[in-house]
């Protein structure tokens, strides 16, 4: 008996007609398998080896030319077909997209403890660019409630750090939008978007679904009308703070928050048995009715506070971002937060990302998603913006609305850029109770039972012990810290994996020429 490595499985080679490999090179391009189409490949070369005359070295640059503009502009490679039966599709869920994200847009800077204009130029920017530069047409790019309580957790983090503490968070978050659209660039460039592989998903689903609960915690206050002092910064600390002042809660305002909250998951289970209600924009009703019922009664703030003044509405120029007021020591107390944000928000987005291209079978590249959420930060960074990745609720209804193409994304931009011009002193009247209402239904999305409940029954307990672990840690000892012990536990765990991997020797017998076993050789024990 004679050991040999394994190898595949030769198949039968067919021939490919003159030109096919090239044809074939660029539509994989386009649907974003390949990275680049070589364009030092000769389509008149034949299968034997025999080379005709070869390409000009003008072909070769300009096919090169052709493949990198398509690649870096994705839209160059969808808008040559598009029809009416897309612009249908984009069109009703764009629409829909919209109603959900204006009052979503709002609510999640006051979650990040921003004014809640910046979450609509956030979402309008970061959308056009995402448009021109990203490859699914089902991810909704935007405000979401995972960057959103991450910017939040790093922001108090800062203001009791002795060199930011004098520092407008306003230019703190538009510092970190700008330096995570650079981070996601460089890695892109670099072709990191294996990185999404590297965060184990026990790890991911632990620190999201104690990240949830956070947020959850975090609109019991407005909900409940229970003012918690800013000493309270624990979260623990804060739910026995607002144990022990129940008495405090202002049953109307308590009432409102419970039934709007009823109202969100009472519609999101109708859309499970009529398909009809998918396009049915459960937020936008509520906010309108909610608003009309605060303007017509006119309760006093005191007792059923509203969103009040927002300053002006309407569209600036562009500025330069946050960043360069910074000195350079301050910045370097940035980059951290800029880092931890970027690969968390990244891996939720390319999650999506490839869940629904997969549906729809088409390709997204990792690299090319990188480059195009890093675009969209950078250039929403010039106009007001913080940090922003894309949404699952607002994808899901985009996907379910039926979104074909990243156009979709542009009138959502539009219903975005509508409110931005003259819509924002309307919102003035949304009462915060609404907001907190709509930030607990999304958070509660955040938390995939069905993921959880399939760890205990294939009796993963390797993975469900990491989920329970870094759930414990993130909740106990806070969302920086719990995120940065899941990215060591999992650099760890592929440190591990790649240092003592599994390894099959094939054995052949005397039964026949191709007839093999396997030799299970394991380097633990050696």
């Amino acid at each position: 008996m004679r050991g040999t490595r394994s190898r595949s499985n030769s198949a039968t080679y067919s021939p490919i007609p003159d030109g096919g490999r090239k044809s074939m090179d660029q539509g994989r391009l386009a649907m974003g398998e390949l990275d680049e189409v070589n364009p030092y490949y000769n389509p008149e070369k034949d299968h034997n080896g025999a080379h005709a005359p070869t390409k000009s070295l003008d072909d070769r640059v300009s096919l090169l030319r052709r493949a990198t503009w398509h690649d870096w502009f994705p839209i160059l490679s969808w808008i040559p077909d598009y029809n009416l039966a897309k612009l249908r599709g984009d069109g009703i869920s764009g629409l829909s997209t919209g109603a959900m994200i204006i009052p979503q847009a709002l609510a999640y800077s006051l979650l990040a403890g921003l004014p809640p204009t910046m979450g609509l130029y956030t979402g309008f920017w970061a959308l056009l660019v995402y448009a021109a530069l990203g490859q699914c047409g089902q991810l909704s790019i935007g405000p979401d409630a995972m960057t959103a309580i991450l910017v939040r957790s790093f922001l108090a983090a800062f203001q009791t750090d002795e060199d930011m503490s004098g520092v407008d968070v306003i230019i703190l978050a538009n510092a970190l939008a700008i330096l995570v659209g650079i981070f996601l660039t460089i890695l892109g460039f670099c072709r990191f978007g294996f990185i999404d592989n590297v965060l184990s998903k026990a790890v991911l689903r632990g620190f999201v679904t104690a990240v949830a609960l956070i947020i959850m915690v975090e609109q019991l206050p407005p909900i409940l009308a229970i003012s918690v002092p800013r000493t309270v910064e624990k979260t623990y600390d804060k739910v026995w703070y607002i144990i022990e002042h129940l008495d405090e809660t202002k049953l109307f305002n308590l009432l409102v928050g419970v039934l709007s909250v009823g109202f969100l998951l009472a519609v999101s289970y109708l859309k499970r048995f009529f398909w009809w209600m998918v396009y049915v924009p459960a937020i936008a009703i509520l906010v309108v009715i909610t608003m009309i019922f605060a303007y017509v009664a006119g309760l006093p703030n005191s007792s059923f506070p509203l969103l009040g003044h927002m300053g002006a509405h309407g569209f600036s120029l562009p500025h330069l971002p946050g960043i360069f007021s910074l000195t350079f020591h301050q910045i370097s107390h940035l980059i951290d937060a800029a880092v931890v944000i970027s690969i968390v928000g990244f891996v939720e987005s390319v999650v999506v990302a490839k869940e629904y291209s997969a549906q729809h079978r088409y390709q997204v590249s990792s690299n090319r998603e990188l480059i195009a959420l890093g675009g969209a930060n950078i250039v929403a960074s010039f106009f007001r913006s913080y940090p922003t990745f894309g949404s699952l609720p607002r994808s899901g209804v985009a996907n379910a609305t039926g979104a074909k193409t990243p156009f979709s994304g542009i009138v959502t931009a539009t219903v975005l850029g509508i409110c931005i011009q003259f819509l924002i002193p309307v919102f003035e009247y949304m009462p915060r109770v609404t907001m907190a209402a709509i930030i607990f239904r999304a958070s509660l999305l955040l938390i995939e039972e069905h993921e959880i409940i399939y760890m205990f029954q294939v009796r993963a307990w390797m993975d469900a012990g990491l989920m329970v672990l870094l759930f414990v840690l993130t909740f106990v000892l806070g969302i920086e810290k719990g995120i940065i012990i899941g990215l060591g536990i999992s650099i760890f765990t592929v440190v591990k994996r790649t240092t003592l991997p599994r390894v099959n020797i094939l054995g052949r017998t005397r039964r026949g020429k191709f007839r093999y076993f396997a030799i299970v050789y394991n380097r633990s024990k050696h």
